[in-house]
């Protein structure tokens, strides 16, 4: 996908988007690749596989879902996908972006400092939840972070009740959802939409919701998770 193609994309799939988005972009797309040299942030160097696997399909996921005035937060952020991204095409969300990675967290503050957006950027483990950040935001997501067992119990505590938790997979999600069926459970939330995108079967879209307060148990420490 070049340039061109990727403003198609975007204009075919969300409203109201302006040109101030796609000098965005550009801004972004040349910070990540002058960072990439330095400190290998992304395997997605080149500039098609930037507009396609970084840009668009983190955008693609959010194309049926009310976005505006959201408090969103994402878990695992790394590069700023999906979360500055949707920030750019969302100016009304109250994002805050999650990462234990030091360099990444430096570089999603440059980022935000040279785009001049406002964004809580926040360096920790998402398993190390606060009281006070319970049942706080409105969506949760995060994009290739763990399997799909392991990141619904992180994110699941985050979210309000009747809250989203938006998890993009690939051709994989079955075994996936077959593996968190018994935390799924346990949590209390429903999976309400599969979706995929122009026939796509390795660009799936999860969205559930949740139905009740989460139990204090969870989430467990990180080793108990993936076990």
């Amino acid at each position: 996908m070049d340039s061109l193609s990727f403003v198609e994309a975007i204009k075919a799939n969300f409203e109201n988007v302006n040109d101030e988005f796609f000098k965005q972009i550009e801004v972004y797309k040349n910070l990540l690749q002058n960072y990439n040299q330095k400190t290998n942030l992304t395997r997605l160097a080149d500039d098609e596989k930037i507009y396609k696997e970084f840009f668009f399909d983190s955008l693609i996921h959010f194309k049926n879902i009310s976005m505006e005035n959201k408090k969103i937060l994402d878990i695992g952020s790394g590069n700023g996908a999906p979360g500055i991204i949707l920030k750019l095409l969302f100016p009304s969300i109250n994002l805050t972006v999650m990462d234990s990675n030091k360099k990444k967290i430096v570089f999603m503050n440059e980022l935000c400092n040279t785009l001049n957006i406002k964004c809580n950027i926040i360096l920790k483990r998402a398993e190390e939840i606060q009281v006070c950040e319970r049942e706080t935001y409105d969506i949760v997501t995060s994009r290739a972070v763990s399997e799909l067992k392991n990141i619904l119990e992180i994110s699941t505590p985050y979210c309000v009740v009747n809250g989203l938790i938006i998890e993009p997979k690939g051709s994989n999600y079955k075994v996936e959802l077959s593996n968190a069926a018994k935390i799924i459970k346990k949590l209390d939330i429903v999976l309400i939409k599969e979706e995929f995108y122009n026939n796509d079967t390795t660009n799936v879209t999860l969205v559930f919701t949740k139905k009740t307060n989460t139990n204090l148990f969870y989430p467990r420490k990180w080793k108990d998770i993936v076990k």
